[in-house]
């Protein structure tokens, strides 16, 4: 498992009693969401800053849950949730909505848009990478307003799957 504490990564296995800082994560500002790679050999994250006005930047990073030189994967706002699917990262945007990026790094692409006052998070992309599981809710959310909705990648049509 791999989580935040200290303003660094922490790795633990699950056959360990202690858990050891990923070395390279350690002077970040701010820093979450981390996930791991579907081969289990690295990790992705997010860290940025608080500074100035409105919501965090920064960016989404990589490196190998051994430690090393993290990789810049793309420049992101903060993130509520990380998925890495295969070779694509998926993350969410206030504003915007749910963002693709290539693992490997690029420019972040819009795949899921959002109407004014709404979000989208906890994205899912099916086996397949053809169709992609979110969450729509209102903001600032209010009581029973979440969507579960599905999306074809290359569709443009959102199709709601169940209302709360």
């Amino acid at each position: 498992m791999v989580y935040v504490a200290n303003r660094r990564l922490y790795l633990r296995s699950m056959s360990e009693l202690a858990a050891r800082p990923i070395s390279g994560t350690e002077t970040q500002t701010m820093i979450g969401g981390p996930v791991f790679s579907p081969d289990g050999r690295s990790v992705a994250y997010w860290t940025g800053t608080g500074e100035g006005s409105g919501r965090p930047t920064g960016t989404l990073k990589r490196i190998a849950t051994t430690g090393g030189a993290a990789v810049t994967i793309a420049q992101a706002d903060f993130p509520h949730v990380i998925r890495w699917d295969g070779d694509v990262i998926l993350f969410d945007q206030d504003g915007k909505g749910i963002m693709r990026v290539s693992a490997t790094g690029g420019q972040p692409e819009l795949l899921i848009n959002v109407k004014s006052g709404e979000a989208a998070l906890g994205s899912q992309m099916l086996p397949g990478g053809d169709v992609v599981l979110f969450t729509v809710a209102n903001v600032p959310a209010e009581t029973s307003d979440a969507r579960s909705m599905s999306r074809e990648r290359r569709g443009t049509k959102r199709r709601s799957s169940c209302n709360r």
